[in-house]
């Protein structure tokens, strides 16, 4: 019987990394009838299936189709068509070590209070970091855990799991197609063609906190993450800034929190303070701030301003969520 459902959303994949991502979930240690590897093809032109190598046919339970644009459609449609108690959503450049499902699996056990959980994300680069790109990991998803981690403390990131690698209940997959079927603004998060937005990772964090489960992450999953080195040139990390400011301010907005709007001394502290820092620095907290303004006019006249917002997954106690853990 499949207990975890592994979902590949894909669109375009680079030949080669993908052939590397099915080659690590070939050599998982979990037997392969307590998973079933589902690709999400988003668009693809040509179709995934036309070349899909033939070492790794059988190994695929379906491919789905899915024509609407952007990754949070891909999962969505990921949730509709399975069935199993697990959904494990892996990049098609991602590498799971050998024990990530074997390993997941127990956590999925011994730990029933989170709702969604994942571990630490190496990259393996096709050329050598610059020493910039190398400030910004934490923003590339490359992730090193020295304990685990978990919270149930609904705006709390601190334990919340990177997209790659993110392992979620059924339960909590469900209920965020619930959310967003009825609102559909959270559609709008996350990649989509060249725009470099994040946060639909978080929302699926924070359905899990408005279920009343946590979110963890754990030293003893690992994956490796294949970098081009076009990630770590200047004005992609800018635009990554840019895109990334601006979702987590718009997905907070969506579940009730206001956008922070600056006060006037706010904004001559931050004019005073720009004459001490490098031009580097100064061009990076300028896309912060187009990132945060783009949100203000997104939330205030734009298509995110809507008030008609699905209200269930919003009505969260938070004060009854307080408890957060770090492991030894």
């Amino acid at each position: 019987m499949s207990l975890i459902a592994v979902v590949i959303c894909t669109r375009n994949p680079k030949q080669d990394y993908f052939n590397n991502a099915l080659a690590a979930l070939e050599k998982q240690t979990l037997s392969k009838q307590a998973w079933s590897l589902y690709i999400v093809d988003n668009g693809s032109d040509p179709p995934v299936a036309q070349h899909l190598d033939k070492r790794y046919i059988s190994l695929v339970s379906e491919i789905i189709i899915e024509d609407s644009p952007g990754l949070t459609n891909a999962r969505l449609a990921a949730i509709k068509r399975t069935k199993e108690d697990l959904i494990i959503f892996v990049d098609d450049d991602n590498l799971l070590d050998p024990n990530y499902l074997e390993e997941a699996l127990e956590i999925s056990a011994n730990w029933s209070m989170l709702g969604t959980w994942g571990g630490q994300i190496s990259g393996i680069f096709t050329e050598e970091p610059t020493a910039l790109g190398k400030q910004y990991y934490n923003w590339l998803a490359i992730r090193k855990l020295e304990q685990d981690i978990w919270s149930n403390v609904h705006f709390d990131l601190t334990a919340h799991p990177c997209g790659a690698g993110m392992c979620v209940r059924r339960i909590v997959a469900e209920q965020y197609l619930r959310v967003a079927t009825q609102d559909q603004r959270h559609l709008q998060l996350g990649r989509n063609g060249d725009r470099l937005w994040g946060s639909e990772d978080t929302d699926i964090a924070y359905t899990a906190t408005s279920l009343g489960y946590g979110n963890g992450i754990f030293t003893k999953l690992h994956m490796r993450h294949i970098m081009p080195s076009n990630r770590f040139e200047e004005h992609y990390l800018l635009k990554l800034v840019e895109g990334m400011t601006c979702s987590y301010y718009i997905l907070n907005f969506i579940w009730g929190k206001p956008v922070p709007q600056s006060s006037r001394s706010e904004k001559l502290l931050k004019w005073y303070q720009s004459f001490f820092i490098s031009n580097l620095d100064r061009r990076f907290e300028a896309a912060r701030q187009r990132g945060l303004a783009e949100a203000r006019r997104l939330t205030t006249q734009g298509e995110f301003a809507s008030s008609h917002a699905y209200q269930e997954h919003r009505d969260i106690n938070v004060d009854n969520k307080t408890l957060s853990f770090q492991g030894e």
